[in-house]
């Protein structure tokens, strides 16, 4: 198997002033507290405003879509908030009304509404602030075990760098999984690809279920669906069988203590106990999986150890030492 001297793009891991105060803001944001106004004011930009709206799409037909809510909160000058309901709030009190247009646009997320134009009629209830926390040692210690707030943005950092580190790792070894796939040619079984192609569009089925979609309902061309999934599962197949290969030619196996640490990962991940997600897991025949998952993780760490990393401008010109090739 041809797996020394893969080119690979060297990822940055390095965080920037600029990562420190983006994490710092929304840290920030999370702790941010609402409070009513009481002052007699006019909203302003930055306002979260409570109102009530109807709304009626002009020279719509009998099922156009309803537009009404009682008390939903509306920032003021937010991301997600129509302009016109921006511009035509602003200025006003609470326990005033207002009338005015929305022109939707033809990109609109709610082909409902795409390219339609509506009239709201909108009641102010009250007027709220946000009240951001400043980042100063009282807070540091408001939200951790802190003394100061250098010792909260040291830990910060150490996170940010811990999760940059994670992602460098699962992307530079996706890269040398499909240069594994592209450059080691042999027959792959076609029963293992049939039982591929099950696991994937099992895993399709599964996914649509969990988001309350029955797929037997669904109007789909599942044999096209199939056809579409092919080449991919052969690559799966091709992949796993590579990885195979080498763990057993460089004698890489998974220790015990390797599977228990996984499986304390994920109790953490689902907020479980241990002895629960085991049973989970053996119940589900999963142990074999996880096996085979830090066996994968183990195998492409020492192909990442052999790699040649190179400029990601010249990655598609590099080939890999033809005397570093194993066999």
């Amino acid at each position: 198997t041809n797996h020394k001297g893969v080119p690979v793009e060297k990822i940055s891991t390095q965080v920037s002033d600029a990562d420190m105060d983006e994490a710092l803001r929304r840290m920030l944001e999370e702790h941010a507290e609402m409070t009513p106004v009481e002052e007699d004011r006019e909203i302003k930009e930055g306002d979260f405003v409570h109102i009530s709206f109807t709304g009626s799409i002009k020279n719509g037909g009998e099922n156009e879509p309803e537009l009404s809510a009682d008390k939903a909160l509306c920032e003021i000058g937010g991301e997600t908030t129509l302009k016109e309901f921006t511009e035509n709030l602003a200025g006003l009190k609470a326990g005033d009304e207002t009338a005015f247009d929305v022109t939707y646009k033809d990109d609109h997320p709610d082909k409902n509404l795409a390219g339609k134009n509506a009239n709201f009629v909108v009641q102010v209830a009250s007027i709220k602030e946000k009240h951001r926390p400043e980042l100063n040692d009282d807070f540091a210690q408001s939200v951790g075990d802190f003394d100061k707030v250098d010792d909260l943005k040291a830990n910060v950092r150490k996170n940010l760098e811990q999760h940059r580190q994670h992602h460098a790792e699962e992307q530079t070894h996706e890269a040398i999984l499909k240069w594994l796939e592209n450059n080691n040619e042999f027959e792959v079984p076609d029963t293992l690809v049939e039982s591929q192609l099950e696991v994937r569009l099992q895993r399709l089925v599964r996914d649509l279920s969990q988001q309350g979609i029955k797929p037997e309902r669904l109007d789909v061309d599942w044999a096209k669906i199939r056809e579409d999934q092919y080449d991919q599962a052969v690559r799966d197949v091709k992949g796993s069988l590579i990885l195979e290969h080498l763990a057993k030619r460089e004698n890489i196996a998974v220790e015990e203590e390797e599977v228990e640490l996984e499986i304390e990962a994920i109790s953490t991940q689902m907020g479980q106990p241990i002895a629960n997600v085991r049973d989970i897991i053996e119940k589900n025949e999963g142990l074999e999986r996880i096996k085979g998952q830090i066996r994968n993780k183990k195998v492409l760490s020492m192909v990442q150890e052999l790699a040649e990393f190179v400029p990601q401008e010249t990655l598609s010109e590099v080939e890999p030492n033809e005397n570093k090739h194993g066999s």
